[in-house]
């Protein structure tokens, strides 16, 4: 096929999906005039949030505490009952092979609630560690019973924050012998630090496939959540004094994800 006639395809299929591209764009962004609208229209709503927030840390970094707590006792809890539930029906040697399917559709559950029981861990604990400085100047003029939640809540997100680390490391050591198990071919170890790399060795073509079609659907995902943050940002950015920092943060993860995912698959693509 020529270049003139292939050239015209693609013009006939840019032609053919432009419309709509062009109504959801502009529909984008009649939405987003009436958010910004709205969010501007009721600023005093947002002052008395944020103010409440900013005179009340030291309580809500309690509260931070207390959701750790709960997010992290629940994960492990609902892990550990999976798991348990897994291997009961790894030692039914009879109904092995029909219970195969289920015990690997069951663990990568299991993996994937770990991941984000350990991505909640890290923000709330951060939440409950926030603005230390501050909350401990600010207890001064408060009343004793304040500083006393404050000091509870402080050592015991620390203390919940180690033992959950160690929890959830605990379990997915463990989560990784039994797919060891299931699949001998499967290689590495979670104390060596080149884990990630000797484990993907051992995969196969259908698994490297797989992996591909996942990683790139997440990418795409990624990429439509960054840029809804970055405008939610924006906007909020509008109305409230929430600094810079969070639109930088936001845009550093988008940048380094469309860096590393290109880079990646170009070394895949030409790696022999």
């Amino acid at each position: 096929m020529s270049d003139e006639k292939r050239l015209e395809e693609i013009r006939k299929e840019d032609k053919k999906k432009a419309p709509l591209f062009f109504i959801v764009i502009a529909a984008s962004g009649v939405l987003g005039g009436v958010g910004g609208f709205f969010l501007a229209s009721h600023d005093g709503i947002w002052d008395i949030l944020f103010r409440f927030f900013r005179d009340n840390s030291q309580i809500v970094t309690s509260v931070y505490c207390i959701l750790m707590l709960i997010s992290g006792i629940s994960f492990i809890t609902f892990c550990e009952v999976k798991l348990a539930s897994l291997k009961k029906l790894w030692k039914d040697e009879a109904d092995r092979d029909d219970n195969w399917d289920r015990i690997e559709k069951g663990l990568g559950v299991v993996v994937n609630a770990l991941n984000v029981g350990q991505v909640f861990n890290f923000m709330l604990n951060g939440c409950a560690f926030y603005n230390i400085r501050g909350n401990i100047k600010s207890l001064s003029s408060r009343p004793e019973i304040y500083s006393n939640i404050y000091d509870i809540s402080f050592f015991t997100a620390l203390i919940g924050f180690t033992i959950f680390l160690f929890l959830f490391f605990n379990l997915q050591r463990r989560a990784v012998q039994f797919e060891k198990i299931l699949n001998p071919e499967k290689k590495g170890s979670v104390f060596d630090f080149a884990f990630r790399k000797k484990w993907v060795k051992s995969f196969d073509e259908a698994e490297l496939k797989q992996i591909g079609i996942a990683s790139f659907k997440a990418v795409s995902i990624v990429n439509y959540t960054c840029i809804s943050m970055i405008l939610v940002l924006t906007c909020l950015g509008m109305i409230a004094e929430i600094t810079v920092v969070p639109l930088i943060c936001v845009s550093i993860i988008w940048i380094v994800q469309l860096i590393a995912f290109g880079i990646t698959s170009e070394k895949e693509k030409w790696k022999k």
